[in-house]
């Protein structure tokens, strides 16, 4: 650490054990004194800040110190790794001093401290929160007071609790009481907006001017909740005319300014459990544990509330009650994948009962902490590229028959063969042959606009195969084993697209489409765009050779190197697949 000797005005180093010294806080003006304008003989004493470093070393060593640290002329910043040494140190040294002097160049007086710029920038709130003893010093370098005596006005003035200006331990206070002090404030350089508060978070990270702002802030919140399990980190809100032009959000705030009214709350006492599982930090967003309400009646879920471990301090009011809530949105059909949205509203949650609290992705029951997805960088399109079935599958099913003992139960299989256009049709290595049905090929063919989440706005057809059933018992020889079907019987066509989803009660953009399907004994045109409109009925089983009823339902699945619908057969009575 280099230190400027008040006496002599050189700059000396200190390595190891380091003696007693003052600390001035300030904002830069013009001309200020730099460690390389120190080290040209002559050049600093002709410069207009060389007198503010004559005043405050000359008040330090009137309050008795031999030696003073100076931001301007203490670091060489020409050289990345000592200014990257003290950026992270800064906290560290300013706590260590035994007095910070406050030099506040446009105040007069004490009835003036309320107006000083000094309390909008950045890097001076770790210095009025950093140091036990502060003094503050008018533009003549008059004793205002200390932080001491002037702890209520400076409460007033910064929204900082009394506590934390008295030394209060700063590991007790909610990280989003820490940003709503920084929220109004600003900075020179952009990146400083979250290097001036590593310190206040405890956190360390390289210097990477040039990032710019968000990038750093980012950077700085994934520091801090790698070592802290507080969670009011995410309890941030924005303003509705925000929130109109950009409807999906990720839990990290991108400016302190977005903590402006978080400065009420606090972790309470008892905190929900989320089973030991941390939060993790990934290239596409958070993994993190919560527990979810759905907002939503009916079997179509999106919507989801989340409370944070974090409430509004009221007296009045119980910690579950008031606790912080973010709204999550979900963006897939088969990932448990969310978006934060509506980040102007705190939506109150109620107690909970009974079936209120299903986890997501759990059948409905007592309210269990679910691990959610929530992407950074929320996507605004479904990936799903079509759908997809295997050529020939079979389904188990318990054939009836009659017997001299009465009915008996025989165990066979359906085999179904799904049969597509020469394009449809691909080999999948040597025993498997999938049909694919993309939506880039039925776009195509109706000359349509992409299939997107957001312009999707009724039932489209994607595709239609041909299917044929045949039906066998298993303990019986071929060809003694095959089910005659009935002369009425009839093979069937397998009609799937998408469907947008109803809209929700937010109003908020959908994050994907459903998948749907249709048995249909036609696969004319007309048929289709009936299925299509809804003026046709959809029929969601159809009876095979043998009595037993099949019907479709979805899987995600991944093939030729994209997601497809996975067209899986299931047996409606036993719903073995």
């Amino acid at each position: 650490m280099r230190l400027l000797n008040t006496t002599s005005l050189q700059l000396e180093v200190f390595l190891g054990e380091m003696p007693d010294y003052a600390i001035l806080s300030h904002r830069w003006e013009d001309e200020e004194v730099t460690f390389e304008d120190m080290a040209s003989t002559g050049n600093a004493k002709q410069m207009k800040g060389f007198a503010k470093i004559e005043s405050s070393a000359c008040r330090a060593r009137k309050d008795g110190y031999e030696y003073i640290w100076i931001d301007t002329c203490c670091i060489d910043k020409s050289s990345s790794a000592e200014l990257s040494e003290a950026i992270n140190s800064m906290f560290h040294w300013y706590r260590s001093s035994e007095r910070c002097l406050v030099y506040l160049a446009d105040v007069s007086s004490l009835s003036e401290l309320h107006e000083s710029r000094w309390f909008k920038r950045g890097w001076t709130l770790q210095e009025l929160i950093a140091p036990r003893d502060v003094h503050f010093l008018s533009k003549d370098w008059e004793f205002l007071g200390d932080k001491l005596t002037l702890r209520d006005q400076l409460q007033s003035i910064t929204a900082i609790a009394r506590d934390v200006l008295l030394g209060a331990d700063l590991s007790t206070i909610p990280a989003c009481s820490k940003m709503s002090w920084a929220s109004k404030r600003a900075t020179t350089r952009p990146e400083d907006v979250a290097y001036c508060l590593m310190g206040l978070f405890n956190v360390n990270m390289p210097l990477l001017y040039g990032e710019g702002a968000e990038k750093a802030f980012r950077r700085l919140q994934e520091e801090f909740i790698r070592q802290s399990d507080d969670e009011s980190i995410f309890a941030w809100t924005a303003d509705p005319d925000e929130v109109d032009g950009k409807p999906y959000w990720g839990l990290l705030a991108t400016s302190p300014a977005y903590f402006r009214r978080s400065g009420g709350y606090t972790i309470p006492r008892f905190k929900a459990y989320r089973q030991g599982r941390p939060t993790e930090i990934t290239n596409n967003g958070l993994r993190i544990s919560l527990i979810v309400q759905p907002l939503e009646e009916g079997s179509v879920r999106t919507l989801y509330l989340a409370a944070l471990n974090c409430s509004y301090m009221d007296d009045e009011a119980d910690e579950f009650s008031s606790s912080f809530t973010i709204t999550l949105q979900r963006l897939s059909d088969f990932e448990t994948q969310f978006a934060r949205i509506r980040p102007d509203a705190i939506i109150p949650i109620g107690e909970p009962s009974g079936t209120e609290w299903p986890a997501v992705g759990a059948p409905s029951g007592e309210p269990q902490t679910s691990q959610l997805f929530v992407r950074s960088a929320p996507r605004t399109s479904d990936p799903v590229a079509g759908f997809c079935v295997c050529g020939e599958t079979s389904v188990g099913f318990t054939f009836m028959a009659g017997s001299s003992r009465g009915p008996m139960a025989i165990p066979g299989h359906i085999e179904a063969t799904f049969v597509g256009g020469d394009d449809a049709v691909k080999n999948m290595g040597q025993k498997r042959r999938y049909c694919f049905l993309d939506i880039s090929a039925a776009e195509a063919d109706l000359g349509l606009r992409a299939f997107d989440v957001c312009n999707l706005r009724r039932r489209r057809v994607v595709g239609y195969l041909q299917m044929k059933l045949g039906s066998r018992l298993d303990d019986r020889p071929p060809p003694s084993n095959r089910i005659v079907p009935s002369s009425s019987y009839k093979d069937t066509y397998l009609v799937v697209g998408l469907e947008p989803l109803p809209e929700n009660q937010l109003g908020t953009p959908p994050g994907f489409v459903r998948p749907w399907y249709t048995f249909s004994d036609s696969c004319e045109e007309e048929a289709l765009a009936g299925l299509a409109s809804g003026s046709a009925p959809v029929k969601l089983e159809h009876m095979a050779p043998g009595g037993a009823s099949v019907r479709v339902c979805f899987a995600a699945g991944t093939y030729r190197f994209r997601t497809y619908h996975e067209i899986q057969l299931v047996n409606v009575d036993s719903g073995n697949s």
